[in-house]
């Protein structure tokens, strides 16, 4: 997907500086990223090294229309490849019947969950514990700010898993607060209504069928429960969850980085 470039263009005086202007300043949003995938601080930089230098390479093949979410994309890829060969058990992430079932909303504890949504040691714990996909789709969707068809894109996913993810993602940080180990406690919603209440607190659903679930709300206790549950779960990690800042040092060894690329001195 990302061509590496032969040395002539590589050294061409213009590359560095188009690059320099339209993608290094996206570097925080890398490493938040990386940070989060990955676990830990040295890990994170090392990925963002070596995706500045395989964004570099294949600069020609950028166009302009969203530095961020393109090299978003190179940062996970290489993230991903990180994992695979470091950790790849942390990579699995189970079927799980009591998500995909549809069961019923009383089962979740709205203090619970407000209680999760308003201890950020806790909430940065329980994302902690979440599969990698899970953590970035929320990284990406609650800090980074990216639409379902943005993360879609980046993530190399169809707009029905982004949805999907989300909804799997959240469910596991409301078991995480019920058991304290995301694994053992029934997520109980009315059928085929989870991924729905995701969609609609995120604003991602269609006029139509955003005005089909709000009278469905104004009908449904224990779903309008959830909603709310679900809204206070994003402005948690919006605002609550770490966001890892990239240190200074970072971008002089990207830059260093792609100088030597060039043969730059």
């Amino acid at each position: 997907m990302h061509n590496e470039q032969n040395p002539s263009k590589l050294s061409d005086p213009s590359r560095f500086p188009l690059f320099e202007q339209a993608i290094l300043p996206h570097l925080h949003t890398a490493y938040n990223l990386a940070r989060w995938l990955t676990g830990h601080d040295q890990d994170a930089e090392d990925v963002v090294q070596v995706a500045c230098v395989r964004a570099f390479r294949a600069f020609d093949g950028f166009h302009g229309a969203d530095g961020r979410a393109w090299l978003l994309t190179i940062v996970r890829n290489t993230a991903f490849t990180f994992i695979q060969k470091k950790r790849p058990a942390h990579l699995s992430t189970p079927f799980e019947e009591d998500i995909h079932g549809g069961l019923q909303p009383e089962a979740s504890n709205p203090s619970a969950i407000m209680r999760l949504a308003e201890d950020a040691q806790h909430l940065q714990t329980a994302m902690e514990n979440l599969p990698p996909d899970f953590r970035e789709a929320l990284v990406l969707r609650h800090q980074e700010g990216l639409s379902y068809n943005e993360i879609a894109r980046v993530v190399g996913i169809p707009l029905g898993t982004v949805m999907s993810r989300l909804a799997r993602a959240r469910a596991r940080l409301r078991k995480y607060q019920a058991t304290g180990d995301g694994q053992g406690c029934s997520i109980m919603t009315c059928q085929d209504s989870q991924q729905i209440i995701g969609a609609y607190s995120d604003g991602e659903l269609d006029e139509a069928r955003k005005l089909e679930f709000q009278r469905h709300l104004q009908s449904c206790p224990p779903c309008s429960k959830l909603h709310e549950e679900e809204r206070a779960l994003a402005e948690a990690i919006a605002l609550r969850a770490r966001r890892f800042a990239a240190a200074e040092a970072l971008r002089e060894r990207a830059m260093a980085a792609l100088r030597a690329e060039t043969g730059e001195k």
